[in-house]
């Protein structure tokens, strides 16, 4: 419930911030020959994630985006099921969090990667306590302090096919709040940045509701 009033009150935010804030500009980046739209989607937790592609700090949390997240991944997909993955079920996995660190790693390759030890093991561990599916990563590169600081978020968004091995598809998105005032709270840039990413990959038809 509480959940669900913080998306209220940033949608009434939106209207207003839209005003005076541009639309984040997204990017995307897929391959056609992977196709993922019949796979379940497993819905990981938001993460912070370098430019470079190196997983940031294990504490960051942020269940409204999460709440968002899987909310547009379920009005996207017409088979399967969307398997939301709460943070502190992720934190209870072992080694978890290496594993991402190498699945994401691997964002920039061309082709399918080689599946590791660590690999291996996250997948079998997200697969036994979840089920399978797609991996779909909701990657921001600055948490709130950080944000404030720069006036600047990005978000990656990214979904992994499992059984291929690769990535379906890599979104980029960027907000930037005015440099003259306080910034735009870090929910509502957060929230700009995932409808945009979502409206752009429904626009180039990656996703169809």
């Amino acid at each position: 419930m509480k959940i669900a009033l913080n998306i209220l009150l940033i949608a009434f935010l939106l209207v207003g911030c839209e005003s005076i804030t541009p639309k984040p500009k997204v990017n995307i980046y897929l391959k056609n020959e992977v196709d993922s739209s019949k796979s379940n989607i497993i819905a990981l937790p938001s993460m912070i994630m370098s430019d470079d592609y190196q997983l940031g700090a294990r504490e960051y949390s942020n269940s409204l985006a999460d709440g968002l997240f899987a909310k547009n991944w379920s009005d996207a997909i017409a088979e399967g099921k969307v398997i939301p993955v709460p943070k502190a079920a992720l934190d209870q996995l072992p080694d978890a969090y290496t594993g991402l660190g190498k699945l994401l790693a691997s964002m920039d390759a061309v082709s399918a990667i080689e599946q590791t030890t660590e690999l291996s093991g996250l997948l079998e561990a997200v697969g036994s306590k979840f089920g399978d599916g797609a991996f779909a990563f909701a990657l921001y590169d600055k948490e709130e302090s950080q944000y404030k600081s720069s006036k600047s978020l990005k978000l990656t968004l990214g979904l992994f096919d499992v059984k291929k091995m690769t990535w379906a598809w890599i979104t980029k998105a960027q907000f930037e709040s005015p440099k003259v005032g306080p910034a735009i709270p870090y929910e509502v840039a957060s929230q700009q940045l995932m409808e945009a990413s979502f409206e752009e990959l429904y626009a180039q038809k990656t996703l169809k509701k």
